[in-house]
């Protein structure tokens, strides 16, 4: 429930106020009662919508292009295709991911299927992905210091130093 012995009985002054003057114990024990009831209710609703979008979701169909994307988030066609390929060979082996990736490409997914598969390469994505490329990238090109002009060396200067 969350809530401490001040909440409770403002909630209980709140519910019951006649109650609460006469005994503040009772009123604060129904109130406590209210809010299992209601946290019950609500989890009894939340399984019920659980229950409707996974329904809805396995009849969801997506072609194999279409899943591919989603579940690897690439918007180019033959880019999510090689990710995907790389991420169910590393899950089940070379040979078996390409049975699985025909079976993919002759049916398709199912919205649970792209919903999972998405969940796997978002936990499997980040240590397979390339780190060389980024070298040398500066994200700030105006705090860049290896462009910023440099002051031209002053005769005096050369004399005093040596």
């Amino acid at each position: 429930m969350g809530l401490g012995p001040y909440e409770l009985a403002i909630l209980a002054a709140r519910i019951c106020p006649e109650l609460c003057l006469q005994s503040p114990e009772e009123a604060i024990g129904k109130a406590k009662a209210l809010l299992v009831a209601v946290t019950v209710e609500d989890m009894v609703s939340d399984a019920r919508l659980v229950a409707a979008i996974k329904e809805k979701m396995q009849k969801r169909f997506y072609s194999y292009k279409e899943g591919i994307k989603i579940i690897t988030g690439q918007d180019k066609p033959y880019r999510a295709e090689e990710y995907f390929e790389r991420f169910l060979e590393s899950k089940h082996g070379t040979k078996k991911a390409k049975a699985i990736l025909k079976a993919y490409e002759e049916k398709g997914f199912t919205g649970t299927e792209v919903a999972e598969l998405e969940k796997g390469f978002a936990e499997w994505w980040p240590q397979h992905r390339r780190k060389k490329g980024k070298q040398g990238h500066v994200k700030n090109s105006e705090k860049d210091q290896r462009t910023k002009p440099r002051p031209a060396a002053i005769p005096e200067m050369r004399r005093y130093l040596g």
